[in-house]
């Protein structure tokens, strides 16, 4: 897009009062260190809608440390990153088709997280849990590996008391809204995350209130929370 014609793009969403949009736009061509803008869904559901099928060939394992090297091919996370996290309490599980390598992974957590990309610090009780990074290798895709991986993890996180189930999805991305809502889960708040250089703003709105929470800080945050 010509630069004129680009810049033109982002007033006319500022003069339609859609300033999110004009930011988004705007940081979609300036480097992410200069600026990030981001908005989500937090969903949560606590009945599970799967699609009524049975998996014979697929194995699940909630992962180990005997499992990174496999957890860092397919979520292409740094080793380093997936030690963090196991030894910060985070459950990884991975799904395979029949001998296969694994090729689908999901991971989830409970307790008090830092989400980077949104800036969004919460507390996710005890009987709640929520994940994060499932993916699945495109070639193994429309297998019905993601939606097995997601029963069986539920079916072990209900035994260990999680009754509430949380996720995040940002807001263009229509494809996981979609299917989130298909599995039952329902948004409860709104999340829209700037970052300028250093300088951070994180609003939570909550979806049956309306009400709206502002934080604005520089440093993320330190101590007791397990950054994701």
């Amino acid at each position: 897009m010509k630069p004129f014609r680009f810049l033109g793009h982002v007033f006319a969403r500022l003069l339609k009062g859609q300033f999110y949009m004009a930011v988004y736009t705007l940081g979609q061509v300036l480097p992410n260190w200069l600026l990030c803008c981001n908005k989500a869904w937090l969903m949560c559901t606590e009945s599970f809608r799967f699609p009524e099928r049975e998996y014979p060939l697929v194995r699940i394992w909630l992962a180990n440390e005997s499992d990174v090297d496999d957890i860092v091919r397919v979520s292409g996370v740094s080793r380093k990153r997936v030690l963090y996290l196991l030894e910060s309490g985070a459950r990884c599980y991975l799904a395979s088709a029949g001998d296969a390598p694994p090729s689908s992974i999901n991971w989830c957590i409970n307790g008090h997280c830092f989400i980077r990309g949104m800036g969004f610090e919460h507390d996710f009780e005890q009987d709640s849990v929520y994940g994060f990074w499932s993916l699945t290798l495109p070639e193994f895709q429309k297998r019905g590996l993601h939606f097995a991986l997601l029963a069986e993890r539920t079916r072990i996180e209900r035994a260990r008391g999680i009754r509430r189930f949380y996720g995040i999805v940002e807001s263009h991305n229509e494809l996981s809204f979609n299917m989130r809502t298909r599995l039952g889960f329902v948004p409860v708040a709104t999340i829209s995350f700037l970052r300028v250089l250093c300088l951070r703003i994180c609003v939570v709105r909550d979806a049956q209130t309306r009400e709206s929470s502002v934080r604005i800080f520089v440093r993320e945050p330190r101590g007791d929370v397990v950054m994701i």
